[in-house]
């Protein structure tokens, strides 16, 4: 069930209209319509109201989502697999997207998937080049041509499955509205270009992040280390109360914030294995630890 089913399922089972969800949330009808048909997500501020009225959990909301198969119905998908033979280092540059999923799969192969629900011959719009040169492996998602009537960042989905296994090291270059990132077990994953939103649950490993632009955080659970890499930008973190991490800055001439829902506290002392790190230039960081 994707987030649109949820909220509406739920405002129904309260017995309340979207006209009533609507001014209890302070937002306008269209905006519940819009989220309930799946034409768009609330922001991360929003869906923390909705998860208060409601008294259910962000994981509840977002994460068990996420989680569910991919190859959900889509009309249109186009699928490339390939064989990964040996630990080695895997630059993926992928054409721009609405979303894209990074998660971890059971075999040893892996998996490209574009899908929509409007972009028809997916296969013959876009192709998957692939180098592979011994300890690098190199993909690349390209047009075919330069005849574009659609726009991918409000239609298009690319869902990356990789194996589930903590020795790869990989790149990710792309720019999307949401990055989600699910069930990993890598080396290292590092994602430069942009991101409105990025989602990390069950990751086990390290995720550096590079962007000039602001970005929402989402943080469930993770094993290893996370680090924020940003120039003249605004990050905000939120993170699950019951997560423990050590915060390590190393930014220049950048300010790092403390809240607990919503509410500025000082800056906790916090010993763990578990790490986020700010490596950013005059940028600003939230992080924010929410119930």
């Amino acid at each position: 069930m994707d987030f649109g089913e949820k909220l509406k399922q739920i405002r129904k089972k309260r017995n309340l209209s979207q006209e009533q969800l609507a001014d209890e949330m302070g937002v306008s009808r269209q905006a519940i319509t819009k989220w309930e048909t799946g034409r768009g997500m609330p922001d991360i501020e929003n869906i923390k109201i909705i998860s208060e009225l409601f008294k259910m959990s962000l994981d509840e909301l977002i994460y068990e989502e996420s989680k569910e198969d991919i190859q959900k119905e889509f009309t249109y998908q186009s699928e490339m697999i390939y064989d990964i033979d040996q630990h080695k280092k895997i630059d993926i540059k992928m054409i721009n997207a609405k979303k894209i999923i990074v998660k971890g799969g059971e075999s040893e192969k892996l998996k490209i998937i574009l899908s929509s629900q409007t972009i028809e011959h997916l296969d013959s719009i876009y192709k998957i080049k692939i180098e592979d040169n011994n300890q690098q492996l190199d993909i690349k998602c390209i047009r075919k041509t330069d005849k574009i009537v659609f726009d991918e960042e409000e239609e298009l989905t690319i869902s990356i499955i990789i194996p589930r296994s903590g020795l790869n090291r990989y790149e990710l270059d792309s720019k999307t509205k949401e990055l989600s990132l699910e069930d990993l077990q890598v080396h290292r994953l590092e994602f430069d270009g942009k991101a409105d939103q990025i989602s990390i649950d069950e990751l086990d490993g390290s995720f550096e992040f590079t962007s000039k632009s602001d970005c929402e955080l989402m943080l469930g659970k993770w094993n290893g280390s996370i680090n924020l890499c940003q120039f003249k930008a605004k990050a905000v973190v939120y993170v699950n109360q019951e997560a423990e991490f050590k915060l390590i800055d190393k930014g220049r001439k950048s300010s790092v914030i403390w809240k607990r829902n919503g509410e500025y506290i000082e800056t906790p002392t916090i010993e763990s294995n578990n790490t986020v790190q700010i490596s950013s230039y005059k940028s600003e960081t939230i992080i924010d630890i929410f119930e």
